[in-house]
């Protein structure tokens, strides 16, 4: 089974990892739509701290990640299709969203259209890359 989990990933912590690790489970190989820093801008109006290509590098060592596509939009539909156009094979079974995602979840509609399943995994509470932010501007005392 193949499976496709979209995301920013920026400041990578332990609920990135959370996400992917469960993620991961539902198939053999693990593609990472990583957004562009233009589709970051678009999605959570800042660009990233992260570059593209730094996050891009930080997911390569994760042992859960099998193939990283830049994802163009924070709807994953575009990229879905370039997938199902360009490499048919390669086409997701199952599109994996956190639970923090409001249903039905970006992608949602194109991937039933094919055939295909969503499956929601847990948001890991408690951790997000603002928070590290926060705590990395309250640390140095910056107002």
């Amino acid at each position: 089974m193949i499976v496709y989990v979209p995301g920013v990933f920026d400041i990578i912590h332990h609920g990135h990892i959370n996400y992917l690790r469960q993620a991961r489970k539902f198939g053999d190989v693990l593609i990472v739509g990583l957004l562009t820093d233009e589709a970051v801008k678009e999605y959570k109006y800042r660009k990233p701290i992260m570059t593209y290509d730094e996050r891009y590098k930080v997911l390569l060592g994760i042992r859960y990640v099998s193939y990283i596509l830049p994802q163009f939009h924070a709807d994953p539909t575009s990229a879905l299709d370039r997938i199902w156009v360009n490499h048919p094979r390669m086409f997701p079974d199952i599109l994996v969203r956190a639970d923090d995602i409001p249903s039905p979840v970006p992608g949602q509609e194109y991937m039933e259209s094919k055939k295909k399943k969503v499956e929601i995994v847990l948001y890991t509470k408690g951790i997000s890359s603002r928070e590290i932010k926060n705590r990395i501007v309250d640390s140095w005392g910056v107002k």
